[in-house]
Order: C-alpha cells, then structure tokens, then sequence
C-alpha cells in the first residue's frame, strides 16, 4: 500500500501561500504527490521523484514579487521549511521501496531453495 507523500510545513499561517491562506488556520497546510506510478528502485524514479517535490514546492509556497522582500523571504523560508518535511518522507518512501524489493528478493531465494531440494 503506498501512500501520498505529503508536504507539511510549520504553521498553517502562511499568507503568502494561496494553499495556505484557503485552509483553516487549525490544520497544517500540504500538499501531496503521488508516487505509486513509479519504481523508487531505480534511478529513473527516484530523479521523477524529486522532480515532482520540486514542483510541489514551488506550487505550494508560491512566489512574491521583487519588489516585496518580506514576500521574498517568507518565499524562501516556506520552500526551506517544505524541503525540510520533504526529505524526511523522502527517505521514508526509499526505505519502504527498498524494504519491499528485499522482501521480493528473499521470497524468490526461498522459491529458488525449495525447488532445488
């Protein structure tokens, strides 16, 4: 069963963030990516992986303009925040594929033993 990764951030009283700023103020503000479609084992996945982290992160904290520094640095301080709870579920996600395929693999060994006795 996987689940969607989620992207929480501290404090749901982020203004800058259109996401934030519709949802009440009790819960955190997220956002989920799929990732169910792809295979984590590979490099090619986990890259797709990031990519669309990546992206969660910039749709979700939004941008300011150049004229707006306080804009600018709740901007950036968002993105570091949602990087940060990205990267735990990240690796979260890793470990789960990881210990799935080390399932799969211990499974067939044992096939592989009966067969030859």
């Amino acid at each position: 069963m996987k689940i969607p990764l989620s992207l929480v951030t501290v404090g749901a009283l982020f203004i800058f963030a259109p996401v934030a700023a519709q949802q009440p103020q009790s819960q955190p503000a997220a956002a989920h990516i799929t990732y169910d479609d792809l295979d984590l084992g590979s490099a090619r996945g986990v890259a797709e992986l990031d990519r669309r982290i990546a992206g969660a992160i910039r749709d979700f904290c939004g941008t300011a303009s150049d004229i707006n520094l306080e804009g600018k640095n709740d901007v950036r301080r968002c993105r570091v925040e949602a990087r940060e709870g990205a990267a735990r579920q990240r690796e979260q996600a890793l470990a789960a594929s990881r210990s799935s395929e080390d399932r799969l693999l211990a499974s067939s060994g044992d096939s592989a033993a009966a067969r030859s006795r």
